[in-house]
Order: C-alpha cells, then structure tokens, then sequence
C-alpha cells in the first residue's frame, strides 16, 4: 500500500476496480445501471366529458393500461388547479377569463394498477365564475392538455382534445 500517497487515494482507485470487476465477473450479482431494463412509461387512456348537472362539470376518466405505477395525488387532472391545462374560448375565438387562486398541493400518493379506472370532476363554473352567464348568450369550447408524471419521474404521453359547451336553453 505504500504505492498510494494517501488513504483516499486508494479507497477511490480500490473502489473503482472492484465496482469494475464485478461488472466485468460473469454470474455476479451486480448489474450495471445501463443492463437494467428501464421502468415503463405510465399509459393511461383518458376520456374528458362534458356535463351539465349541479353546475358545469367536466367528468374526467383515466384508464391505467400499462404497469402498475403511483403519482402524488395532486398530479391527477381534477385534484389541483394546475395539473391540468384548460382554456376555454368563445366561438369568436376569445378567451374567457379564469378564477385565479392559491392550491397548494399536498403530498398525497394515488396508486393506479393495471386496467385501473378512476375518475373525478372539475367545477368549471368554480373556475370560470362568468360561465354560466356566458352559456346563456352563446356556445363555448374547452380545449384541454394533460401529462401525467409518476413518482419515479416517467412521463405518459402528453393527451390533448377539445369539449363543446352548448349555449343553455331558454335563457337569453
């Protein structure tokens, strides 16, 4: 050991050769990082609806057809007002204005199994306070975007589409 100037010399260059060695050693136990299959990708199917019952709901639907995997809770699109991208428009093209306000996210975990299916609901008229006034003049559409990030970081593909509003009967 008189080779090496100091002891942490050595530690770094006698770990580099056993971490190498292990490696390199068939039926070793140890695997490389780079051998180790990767996680798979959440892919969820998703289905966004309009509803008009106690107010204007979107009912939103994911469908887990891939492995097993977990999210914090707040990644679902109707658990926090930012998981889920939403602009709704009149038919003229402008952009009707939405409620902005504080939601902290908590550090709840949901975990979805394979050919797992839940749902939830967003309160657009929570989010949009002059909707239902605007629905009684005209139609109005939502354009949606969502991706869903697991706790392992993995990504589904991001999922986008388009919801008609109808213009509410017999109001002005």
């Amino acid at each position: 050991m008189a080779l090496f100037r100091s002891s942490l010399a050595c530690v770094s260059t006698c770990t580099t050769f056993v971490v190498a060695s292990r490696l390199i050693v068939p039926g070793n136990a140890i695997i490389s990082e780079k051998d180790k299959a990767p996680d798979p990708e959440p892919k969820i199917k998703m289905n966004v609806e309009y509803q008009k019952k106690e107010g204007n709901l979107l009912k939103i639907s994911l469908t887990n057809e891939g492995q097993e995997f977990e999210c914090f809770s707040a990644e679902l699109p109707w658990s926090h007002y930012w998981s889920m991208t939403l602009i709704l428009a009149r038919p003229n093209g402008q952009v009707i204005k939405f409620h902005q306000y504080i939601d902290d996210p908590n550090a709840a975990r949901t975990r979805l199994g394979k050919n797992e299916k839940i749902t939830g609901t967003i309160n657009l008229d929570k989010r949009y306070p002059k909707l239902s006034e605007i629905l009684s003049e005209e139609d109005v559409d939502v354009f949606w975007s969502y991706q869903l990030t697991d706790l392992n970081k993995k990504k589904t593909n991001r999922m986008g589409g388009w919801v008609y509003l109808p213009k509410t009967k017999g109001k002005k």
